[in-house]
């Protein structure tokens, strides 16, 4: 019997004068208290419930009571008010049934994965683990309760919660966004109840070396065996990996004694020839084995505990190139890294439909890397990244008391040793683990540094550690081989290329960005209902930024005004200038690394999601309606990709891949804005795996003037790339090269590009040809059938009450096509999130009419 909690009753924050044994006892009334589904923070099951309003629309968070208001700084750093009802300890309460079968002799233990920030837990009146445990929101806690439950009836358990304190290493948000003033607490992951044998095995970890021709895994499996009864445990281990099967020699424990085993506890060597190994998605096939533990008790063959995983072989390395550049090693293969940072839902709420679309959306972008900032994510959540080929680089977050250190309680040091070891064992068995940065914006002082070193070296010898996700020298480790550069904020995509710039295209940047993350005017509409207060710079607008130099985003409604000329009082039309600003800036970022590989191994965009109704940092919104960002990151990171350099005009290709191309043809026309052809040229090449190629630099239009450059790169198998870029030689950008402290997150303009004529250009029709593909997707055909090219084709999907579907996969989308030019896309849904109702077809463009055929 395994199964998980998730129904309680908590009580009301401030409510106070509980008596423990009443509270955990069954006879004692709850039926007024609040219903909350675990995971969760208590402002999240407060407003599920209906006792609060949505926090997430409007300003409806600034009325819940305790609120921080004071957005100058980073939320974590302020204490609770002295009259937040949320300063309180918060009661959750729960019933669970055992099995009443005595004779069985079995044990019984709750699992805590997650509680933020200390607990008390008790069942049937009994405390049965207190605060001096319970603390620490990355602890994982397994409690044996075995004398504590009736074997037959109904069990009790009830579980206090108190907040974490500015001083305490827990979660926080960071200057991401305000912050809830529960400060998120509450159990924010699983709780389990297991029933086992009289012996558990604890802390599985299959292990393995590959041998240096990937022939041969060579498994080192280790775990520890616990014998939790009075009497001595007699018993074997059966471990299987894949179709192999490997056996331990008898084991015998004394009463409560405890083994620690590895490979010598086996009757002969754990191998696995010719391994199928593990791949990320754009280098090969993610394949993983099925693992089985069964400890058996002899010499009755009972099974007393048992465990199932999945193993991925892999072998990952990293070093500092001869750039001075941190790259990543796969299976022997160097590997650019392309990804993005993740955030969980800010109310902690864990739904595995979302951590399906997350990594989904991550493999439609071309990207192959996550980064997890101290949020972790769900076990769920790793085992999609393990599933898609998706490499994972996680850490401590950055900004809070994770990183002062100077400061650090002698409690602290024992909370973060536990932290870390917990957090490693629960991902030592996933493949798309690759990297772990023990510290954030800084290298940790010696004395934590030394504590993380040797619990990553008694853990996960073998995973790949760095001392920060920043350019700061270790002076136990030394250098990193990566920075931290920013932006945060807006740049235009000349920045990227300007070798001037904190942010340019080297090194391994582990987070940066243009921001340009505005949503859809659909989901805007959303996050303020209130009309009234649906403007840019309403305080309901900022409230939905972020916080500190974030807390409006009046960097990003200066790009929109200066360079596309759209005034914020047209909300409408600005919103819809902010997609074609992100498509080109997000765009821009990753091209500049494509070229510039190996002398920029990685970048990881700040950021992914949503996680609440957003204005900044996103490249979908929280209702997974892709910004321009996203079709911007997909285009540039396709494997087989054409580009063009905003430095010196140069035309590039890319094989972001393993295989090899040996005949392609790239062709370059630009455009002028009335249809003309001011040039085309074709050239041939060939392509090897990896391999970057600047293939020519056509001329430029010399008058002052708008124009479109249209690549196409062209092969054996048709079309592999499409790329159109709006370009102007009327203003180029440049940059005020002194920063201030105002301006630490960007690099302010001193002249903007102008593209204020696109709001002008001739009309024309694009004719479409709908062809959908029940419950699976479809696919649109486009011909511009007008003379002049049509700009910023959007393509959505739309229920029958307006709103646009989501989330949804797009191959291609925010489309210009030249006069006479047709393409075609496609879209597909993920497996459960079909539309139940019909859906429409529609195109947005600035200056198209569509024809539907």
């Amino acid at each position: 019997m395994n199964y998980t909690i998730t129904d309680w009753r908590i009580s009301m924050p401030g409510e106070t004068g509980f008596i423990p044994e009443d509270v955990a006892s069954l006879s004692f009334d709850v039926s007024h208290w609040v219903p909350a589904k675990t995971p969760g923070t208590i402002v999240g099951h407060l407003s599920e419930a209906g006792v609060y309003a949505d926090p997430y629309i409007g300003t409806n968070m600034q009325k819940l009571p305790g609120y921080k208001a004071d957005k100058t700084t980073h939320f974590a750093f302020h204490a609770m008010p002295k009259d937040s009802p949320f300063r309180h300890p918060v009661w959750y309460r729960t019933t669970f049934d055992v099995s009443d079968d005595k004779a069985r002799n079995r044990r019984y233990f709750l699992h805590f994965m997650g509680i933020n920030y200390r607990a008390e837990v008790w069942v049937n009146a009994k405390r049965v683990a207190g605060t001096a445990y319970l603390c620490g929101s990355y602890r994982r806690y397994k409690i044996d309760v075995t004398r504590y439950v009736k074997r037959y009836g109904t069990n009790c358990l009830a579980v206090q919660v108190w907040p974490q304190r500015p001083d305490d290493l827990g979660i926080t948000f960071i200057d991401w966004s305000p912050v809830p003033p529960d400060d998120s607490a509450g159990i924010w992951q699983p709780v389990h109840v297991a029933e086992k044998g009289p012996a558990t095995l604890e802390d599985l970890f299959l292990d393995y070396t590959l041998s240096d021709s990937f022939s041969v895994a060579n498994l080192s499996p280790r775990g520890r065996i616990q014998n939790h009864s009075s009497k001595p445990f007699y018993g074997r281990v059966e471990l299987r990996v894949g179709a192999h099967t490997f056996l331990t020699k008898p084991i015998e424990l004394a009463p409560y004694e405890e083994l620690s085993f590895s490979t010598d506890l086996f009757t002969v060597p754990c191998v696995v020839e010719q391994p199928e190994l593990w791949w990320p998605w754009d280098m090969g096939e993610p394949v993983q084995y099925p693992v089985s533990w069964v400890l058996y008790e002899t010499p009755q063959e009972k099974v007393s505990d048992e465990a199932a995983f999945s193993v991925g072989f892999r072998r990952v390395t990293a070093q500092i190139n001869d750039h001075g550049a941190f790259h990543i090693t796969v299976n022997g293969e160097k590997v650019q890294i392309r990804g993005t940072a993740w955030s969980p839902d800010l109310l902690l709420r864990q739904s595995k439909k979302q951590d399906e679309i997350d990594t989904a959306y991550v493999r439609a972008m071309n990207l192959n890397t996550i980064r997890l900032e101290g949020k972790l994510g769900s076990d769920y959540f790793w085992e999609q990244c393990n599933l898609r080929g998706i490499l994972v680089l996680a850490g401590w977050a950055c900004c809070t008391h994770w990183e002062q250190w100077e400061k650090w309680k002698p409690d602290d040091y024992g909370v973060a040793e536990a932290s870390l070891r917990d957090q490693l064992r629960r991902i030592r068995n996933h493949p798309s683990c690759i990297a772990w940065f023990y510290g954030s914006d800084f290298p940790p002082i010696p004395p934590v540094e030394k504590l993380y070193l040797r619990v990553l070296n008694e853990e996960y010898p073998s995973l790949v550690h760095v001392s920060s996700a920043s350019a700061h020298t270790s002076s136990l480790t030394g250098e990193t081989g990566v920075k931290m550069s920013g932006p945060y904020g807006y740049v235009p995509p000349a920045y990227w290329y300007d070798s001037a710039m904190s942010g340019h295209a080297d090194s391994f940047n582990t987070e940066t960005g243009p921001d340009a993350s505005f949503p859809r005017y659909e989901s805007v509409c959303k996050m303020i209902p209130d009309a009234s207060q649906r403007y840019v710079g309403s305080p309901a607008w900022n409230h939905h930024a972020g916080l500190a130099s974030f807390m409006d985003t009046e960097v990003m409604n200066l790009a929109i005004e200066r360079r596309y000329g759209v005034s914020r009082e047209d909300l409408p039309r600005f919103l819809e200038a902010a997609q074609w600003c992100a498509y080109e800036a997000w765009r821009a970022m990753y091209e500049a690394y494509n070229r510039e590989y190996p002398r920029g191994t990685g970048v990881i965009s700040w950021m992914q999601n949503g996680h609440w109704p957003s204005l900044i940092w996103q490249l979908y919104d929280y209702w997974n309606v892709p910004t321009g960002g996203f079709f911007g990151a997909q285009k540039a990171c396709e494997l087989l990709h054409c580009q063009y350099s905003y430095d010196d005009h140069s035309i590039w290709a890319v094989n972001a891949g393993r295989s090899s191309f040996p005949t392609l043809t790239c062709t370059i026309t630009i455009c002028r804005v009335d249809g003309t052809i001011f040039h085309t040229e074709s050239t041939s090449f060939h392509l090897d795996s990896y391999e970057r190629k600047a293939l020519c630099t056509p001329p430029l239009p010399s008058e002052e003037e708008l124009f479109f450059l249209h690549l196409t790169m062209t092969g054996e198998e048709g079309e592999y790339s499409r790329n159109v870029y709006w370009l102007s030689t009327a203003k180029a950008d440049t940059f005020v090269q002194e920063r201030t402290k105002e301006t630490w997150f960007y690099q302010p303009l001193a002249t903007w590009s102008d593209f204020s004529s696109l709001q002008s250009l001739p009309r024309t029709q694009v004719v479409v040809r709908h062809l959908p593909e029940e419950r699976a997707g479809g696919v649109v055909r486009l011909t511009n059938s007008g003379s002049t090219p049509a700009f910023a084709v959007q393509l959505d999907l739309q229920t029958h009450e307006g709103e646009l579907f989501a989330p949804l996969i797009w191959s291609d989308n925010l489309l210009t096509l030249l006069p006479g030019e047709s393409l075609e896309v496609s879209y597909h849904f993920l497996a459960d999130d079909c539309p139940e109702e019909p859906v429409c077809l529609v195109l947005s463009s600035p200056n198209s009419e569509s024809e539907i055929e």
